[in-house]
């Protein structure tokens, strides 16, 4: 029989806080934040296919002018106007489009199959019936594993930052 068990937040339940200290904790300062942890990345993807798509809107119809019979720069200065004018709808359309493909509820048989690195690197390798809800501030997992597997990934946890937690190891199972 297997038990459940929760996606990110294995860490934090396990009381692994950590704590820098001298030059770690300079280090820390220093170093910038990967991109997954940035707070608006949600947005950017939709913010970034806006410009290009708004871009190529100005620049087409700048370009195409003489057609219409009209001077390229009153071309130029309208498409820039509705551009600015549109900017706002145009990102929450493109968003809807791009966040309903790559937020909700997902189902996977096996860790492999999830392809999110946000989510594979907090997921046990044994986990299997992964039921996923992913959203823009973060997921939700719940999976299946067996108790030694479980173990197993929780004692490799231990080793990697277990001297960061607040308990002692043997406080926390009996394994």
């Amino acid at each position: 029989m297997g038990t459940t068990g929760s996606g990110p937040h294995t860490g934090p339940a396990l009381g692994l806080v950590e704590r820098p200290t001298g030059n770690e904790a300079q280090a820390r300062q220093t170093r910038s934040l990967p991109k997954d942890c940035r707070m608006f990345w949600p947005v950017i993807l939709p913010f970034q296919v806006t410009c290009w798509v708004l871009l190529l809107f100005v620049v087409l119809s700048t370009v195409l002018a003489p057609i219409v019979k009209w001077k390229r720069v009153s071309m130029f200065a309208v498409s820039v106007l509705l551009g600015c004018v549109g900017f706002i709808p145009s990102c929450v359309a493109v968003e809807v489009v791009i966040d309903s493909q790559r937020f909700g509820d997902f189902y996977y048989k096996s860790g492999s199959e999830v392809n999110d690195f946000r989510v594979e690197r907090y997921l046990p390798p044994a986990a299997r019936n992964i039921h996923l809800y992913q959203g823009g501030g973060g997921f939700c997992a719940k999976y299946t594993i067996s108790k030694a597997d479980f173990l197993s990934y929780f004692d490799r946890l231990w080793d990697a930052s277990g001297r960061l937690g607040d308990m002692p190891r043997e406080r926390l199972h009996a394994g």
